[in-house]
């Protein structure tokens, strides 16, 4: 049951990051203007994001507990890059 949450939890979390991927291109390609600023801003997102699940998922490190939390978060924060790259202004 565990290895079905764990899986299942990192499946979301990767079909998220493609969703992401997807978002970004969309608006790199009616800014490409921008292009620089929003790959930068992305790897920056993405960094403060992993750092975020680090810091949240300290005490569950090594427990089972441990994957499906850092996906989770992994996930939520992905998704709001997504909410972000989809309302930005053009």
């Amino acid at each position: 049951m565990r290895i079905n949450s764990c899986l299942k939890s990192r499946n979301r979390a990767a079909e998220v990051v493609k969703l992401l991927d997807k978002a970004v291109n969309e608006k790199i390609d009616s800014n490409p203007e921008k292009k620089e600023q929003i790959l930068a801003l992305r790897e920056i997102w993405d960094i403060k994001t992993q750092k975020k699940c680090q810091l949240e998922t300290f005490y569950s490190k090594g427990t089972d507990a441990e994957i499906t939390a850092t996906s989770d978060c992994l996930y939520n924060g992905h998704q709001q890059e997504i909410d972000y790259f989809n309302n930005m202004l053009p």
